[in-house]
């Protein structure tokens, strides 16, 4: 997008109008031109600029460098100052405020011109990013899993939403200081995941890790820990990705205890059974016995009816 809309803060009359007019020549418009914070102030909030050329020494309470921070604070407006100072001192109080760019008076008209298109397109250049990065952020927070980032030091420079709440752990606060790291059997690990990955630069996967913020209770997390690296593949920091199976493994738990218990009870069912069965199977043994018993004394008697003589008359 093309830079369109300018505003001209300027306490000398005679500059500010021949800069009106160069402007104008160039192509750009003039919304209005102040001499002072007041009126520059309440100028940009009338027609709300793209760029405003500030100079340093103006009247008024507050100088350029002031009325900037403010038009920054407020409006988020890029600056560039125009001033015939370049002292130390002036210079380091304008840097102070991030200006998109600094012009010396007397000032070329090709260099004024270089300079607030090279300030135009750092200004959209960095709102792309802001844009960009509220964008991550915005998608990073919808994540049921937390994300913590972590500096050389070991200090956190970004959490998620879900990390914020998960860990009660807030930016700025070092990660060894508000994190233990916890084995299977309660014992802190020498060095954790986020030490591996500073140490080896290679990243780091757990299936099991307990997770113990500071004044809170345990929690148990699947775990991965990435390097972060910069434009030119140096180490910066670590990315570690958490995620919550606390209420996994305590479903787990009650499965299995459910699945003990019931396998514990059919195997006594079956005992029960085998018992019985084997209380049948000897009764019924029993009973062939008893049987093969009757008939051999049916065997018998049959034998002495038979050989019995036949009654006389």
């Amino acid at each position: 997008m093309n830079l369109t809309r300018i505003l001209i803060v300027e306490d000398e009359a005679l500059v500010a109008t021949d800069l009106s007019m160069r402007l104008t020549s160039m192509g750009y418009q003039v919304v209005g031109i102040a001499d002072n914070g007041a009126d520059a102030m309440a100028l940009v909030a009338a027609h709300v600029p793209e760029l405003v050329l500030m100079d340093i020494h103006i009247k008024g309470n507050q100088d350029g460098i002031q009325t900037a921070q403010a038009i920054r604070r407020q409006h988020d407006i890029p600056v560039v100052f125009l001033t015939a100072y370049s002292d130390d001192a002036t210079v380091k109080r304008a840097t102070d405020t991030d200006p998109f760019g600094y012009v010396l008076k007397p000032f070329d008209e090709r260099h004024l011109q270089i300079t607030i298109e090279i300030a135009h397109h750092k200004y959209a250049t960095q709102m792309a990013l802001v844009k960009r990065e509220q964008w991550i952020r915005s998608v990073l927070d919808t994540l049921s899993e937390w994300v913590l980032v972590t500096d050389l030091n070991d200090t956190t420079t970004y959490l998620n939403n879900g990390c914020k709440a998960g860990l009660h752990m807030e930016v700025g606060m070092n990660s060894r200081q508000v994190l233990q790291f916890m084995d299977r059997d309660g014992n802190l690990l020498a060095l954790t995941p986020i030490d591996l990955v500073l140490q080896s630069q290679q990243p780091q996967l757990m299936d099991w890790v307990a997770i113990k913020p500071q004044g809170g209770a345990a929690v148990v997390v699947q775990l991965n820990a990435t390097p972060l690296l910069n434009h030119v593949h140096q180490l910066i920091g670590v990315v570690t990705t958490l995620h919550n199976i606390t209420q996994r493994k305590e479903t787990e738990r009650t499965l299995w205890s459910i699945q003990t218990n019931l396998s514990d009870r059919i195997t006594e069912s079956v005992k029960r059974y085998q018992k019985k069965v084997a209380r049948y199977q000897q009764q019924l043994a029993l009973n062939h016995e008893t049987i093969k018993e009757l008939k051999k004394v049916q065997r018998r008697y049959l034998k002495l009816t038979q050989e019995s003589p036949p009654p006389h008359d």
